[in-house]
């Protein structure tokens, strides 16, 4: 029985230790939220909101500080291995290996999780992210955007339930954003999988995230855009599904001032 959640998050916090002569900082507080299976979900917030931070614990790359977090019905800390093969990042960073052929880091990211070789279906990721021609090419050799696809063929090496995006569309250019559009719907729409990402382009999230969390590390459901525009008067409007508990927590200057 699929579960009706994919995320499951229950007083998420994270405090990164002091370290040298940088103080300690909390990067989440007791966030709670819930992802509908088989939706569109997008994490909007402006820079240091945390939803890397956020995105890292799912991954299981960061540890949490306190909370609890299901991914597609598994505890993380219960069954960590279960949880994070539920899932699949694609992150911001271009972490390639320059000597390895697309065809072969799909091969090492599918060892990675124990899949057959019988049962790899890298030449099909590849067809999808449109690198077929590329498949035996040096990773070195490939154009930013091409890498940037490649991350995604990644991601899905081990068809994860859950695919999480870190900002996918950051200094692409306008094809490459809609190829990787594209391909994030007939993900949606014919696997069921839930699409869980991060931008900072608003238009765009507003014509493909059928749901959204708008967050600070603060306070929730907060536009910072200038109180007459457009765009600030819609996302005031949306319904989000997360809300930060209450807190005795000082709050940082200037946070009950509206934007200017």
């Amino acid at each position: 029985m699929l579960p009706h959640t994919a995320v499951e998050i229950s007083g998420l916090s994270k405090i990164y230790n002091a370290y040298k002569n940088q103080p300690a900082r909390q990067a989440l507080y007791d966030l709670d939220l819930s992802i509908p299976a088989g939706s569109v979900f997008g994490l909007l917030g402006p820079n240091g909101a945390g939803k890397s931070t956020l995105i890292n614990i799912l991954a299981g790359l960061v540890r949490k500080t306190s909370g609890q977090v299901k991914i597609w019905g598994f505890d993380q800390d219960r069954n960590p291995r279960q949880s994070r093969a539920a899932i699949g990042v694609m992150p911001q960073e271009l972490n390639l290996d320059p000597f390895f052929t697309p065809r072969a880091a799909l091969d090492v990211q599918a060892g990675l999780y124990g899949i057959p070789k019988s049962q790899r279906r890298s030449d099909d990721i590849l067809a999808m992210v449109g690198l077929s021609e590329k498949a035996d090419a040096y990773s070195r050799s490939l154009s930013g955007g091409m890498r940037r696809r490649l991350l995604l063929a990644k991601a899905l090496v081990h068809s994860p339930q859950i695919l999480v995006l870190d900002e996918p569309t950051a200094g692409v250019d306008i094809e490459l954003r809609q190829t990787l559009w594209d391909n994030v719907r007939r993900l949606n729409q014919e696997t069921g999988m839930t699409i869980i990402l991060t931008t900072h382009y608003l238009e765009e999230a507003e014509k493909n995230v059928r749901s959204d969390c708008n967050y600070e590390p603060w306070k929730i459901n907060r536009a910072r855009q200038h109180p007459k525009s457009a765009s600030a008067a819609r996302w005031q409007n949306h319904a989000y599904s997360a809300r930060r508990a209450g807190s005795n927590a000082s709050k940082p200057p200037g946070y009950d001032q509206q934007p200017e």
